[in-house]
């Protein structure tokens, strides 16, 4: 087996580092909830208000999904993908991009965990008791500083592609080949429009009609990704407060760190042996998902006083389900999301909007039953909430 060419190598890490900027900012305000979640007015039901916002986030791929079809070529994409990266929200969907982004979960809960959570402390004032939360082992400014710096080399990362790219094309010939979808070291060349024309003059492969894809086996997939998405991005993030929470901030901090280095794990295993793509292996795989996730909304029901309160196992239970239910689920979306990849660009169109209509359709049903009906009940610190 041939090793890696260098430039190959480089122009992956590059791209990982560059995707690396797509979730930083949602992934570290998710690993940072357990630290503010007792201080801000919205108190439990943040993590509902940062579900639907991260989800409105879907109004910039369906903009960007007009503009082509309306007036396509007009959009100068290296601009877009520019200004974006200043709002922190970048998408795409190919297999090192994936990984990317699973270095955007686990960098921060790497510094998640240094940091620590503030550990509640009840005391007696005036024959009331009250609590206190200590403090971090380093404060909320500091994280943010770090998500600056990781947002920064992202932003760099996609100038050297850009740069390494204009390079790219004065060194290399014409193609003559009628196979022009694989570039020099066997790298993918979907050129970046530059306002006018691609900024890559390779011509793309012809896509096959669009009835070729619409075949059951596609379309189970899609559906299966966007019940995937509509669980890990919107449904169960929006409860994750009331089914850890009851058990203390340690344990929130845990569900919330640990679930989500689950997420770079499994993007790594889509490229190992162990990868399964088989339709029975993935409606498994969903299934056992479905187990966790189905325990999980059990406890958010109910809280304040779910099973096992007080006792070492119910703690280790809740963040063992979060980080198999995160792991299943995020193993799920990637190995999915490589295979629509590998059937063409109308496959990976639909894979995306497959993504961001589950995340979306789960936070905005999740938002009102948190935040409008209260059907999830939060408990109250230094108080019996189950006498």
């Amino acid at each position: 087996k041939l090793a890696p060419h260098p430039t190959a190598a480089l122009t992956h890490g590059l791209m990982a580092l560059f995707a690396m900027g797509s979730w930083i900012s949602v992934n570290s305000l998710w690993v940072e909830l357990p630290v503010i979640v007792n201080v801000l007015p919205e108190g439990w039901n943040l993590p509902a208000y940062l579900s639907v916002l991260t989800a409105l986030g879907n109004l910039g791929p369906i903009a960007v999904t007009i503009t082509h079809h309306c007036a396509p070529g007009r959009l100068n994409e290296r601009l877009a993908i520019h200004c974006i990266q200043m709002l922190a929200v970048v998408v795409s969907y190919i297999r090192t991009f994936f990984i990317g982004q699973g270095f955007s979960a686990l960098f921060p809960c790497v510094v998640a965990l240094g940091q620590g959570v503030g550990k509640l402390v009840c005391k007696t004032v005036n024959g009331t008791v009250q609590p206190e939360y200590l403090k971090e082992r380093f404060p909320v400014q500091s994280f943010f500083w770090f998500l600056f710096v990781m947002l920064s080399i992202s932003a760099l990362s996609f100038l050297a592609l850009t740069r390494r790219q204009r390079e790219s094309q004065k060194d290399t010939p014409p193609q003559e080949s009628g196979n022009t979808d694989v570039a020099k070291d066997g790298e993918e060349t979907l050129p970046l429009h530059n306002g006018e024309m691609p900024v890559s003059q390779v011509q793309v492969e012809e896509q096959p009609p669009a009835q070729m894809f619409w075949t059951p086996h596609n379309i189970y997939l899609l559906a299966l990704l966007a019940v995937s998405n509509a669980l890990i991005n919107g449904v169960l993030p929006s409860v994750q407060s009331f089914s850890c929470l009851p058990y203390g901030t340690m344990t929130y901090h845990l569900s919330v760190v640990l679930g989500n280095i689950a997420n770079p794990l499994a993007c790594f295993l889509t490229s190992s042996a162990l990868s399964s793509r088989s339709s029975t292996g993935l409606a498994f795989l969903s299934l056992g998902g479905g187990v966790f996730a189905a325990y999980l909304m059990a406890l958010a029901a109910l809280s304040p006083c779910p099973p096992l309160l007080g006792n070492p196992a119910g703690v280790a239970l809740v963040v063992i389900s979060w980080i198999v239910f995160t792991g299943l689920f995020s193993y799920l979306k990637v190995v999915i999301g490589t295979v629509l990849h590998e059937a063409g660009h109308a496959a990976l169109l639909w894979c995306g909007i497959s993504i961001q209509a589950g995340s979306l359709i789960g936070a905005l049903t999740m938002f009102p039953l948190v935040s409008v009906y209260h059907l999830f009940a939060s408990s109250h610190a230094c108080v019996d909430n189950c006498s």
